[in-house]
């Protein structure tokens, strides 16, 4: 908890890369400067199962706070997260739940709480960090939506292994390629290189 040294970080996975030409790090923080931009998701449009969020909202205690607000949510990775909210989430879940778990960390309490015996809580990092940052009014004070560019785009799908001429030439930050929607990590990774490469 105490290892944030950064107003933010971006939570990356080896399935992303930078998809548009020419970012530059104030697309990330919107037009304030200041406010990470989100996903932009909604309850009709979601990555995000109904059940994370019920089990989020019950750990965090927050009241439906995000299905009530009707708002755009945080989508998942690769997305920019606040320190502030990230350790206040953390400080939340344990002066929530210490009494139960005594003597326990967020880290251990939340594992538990996947239990039945505990409730079977099945939250994500996503849903935790969003409820709270709702609860305690954060997300508006943090986060916007860009009113031109995407976060990332899901690019196994659309475009499978292939990409075309014009693939960087796009609103997507961010794209995102999986395995599962049929893209081969070989074939991706020679598409790519010479992109990346500068070729002789």
């Amino acid at each position: 908890m105490h290892s944030f040294k950064t107003p933010g970080v971006c939570s990356p996975w080896q399935d992303v890369f930078v998809s548009r030409r020419g970012t530059v790090g104030s697309d990330l923080v919107g037009h304030a400067g200041t406010h990470g931009i989100i996903q932009a998701e909604s309850a009709s449009r979601t990555q995000h199962s109904r059940r994370w969020w019920t089990a989020s909202d019950a750990i965090i205690q927050s009241n439906q706070c995000v299905t009530k607000s009707g708002r755009p949510t945080i989508g998942v990775t690769p997305a920019l997260l606040s320190s502030e909210i990230s350790k206040g989430c953390l400080q939340e879940v344990e002066r929530l739940h210490k009494g139960k778990f005594k003597g326990e960390s967020w880290d251990t309490i939340l594992m538990k709480m996947l239990k039945r015996e505990y409730g079977g809580h099945d939250w994500t990092e996503y849903t935790l960090y969003w409820s709270w940052g709702c609860k305690s009014g954060l997300n508006l004070e943090l986060h916007t939506v860009h009113p031109n560019l995407r976060l990332y785009g899901y690019w196994g799908f659309r475009h499978g292994a292939k990409l075309a001429v014009n693939t960087f030439d796009t609103d997507q930050i961010f794209g995102v390629l999986q395995s599962i929607s049929g893209a081969s990590g070989r074939q991706v990774s020679r598409d790519l290189a010479h992109h990346i490469l500068k070729e002789d």
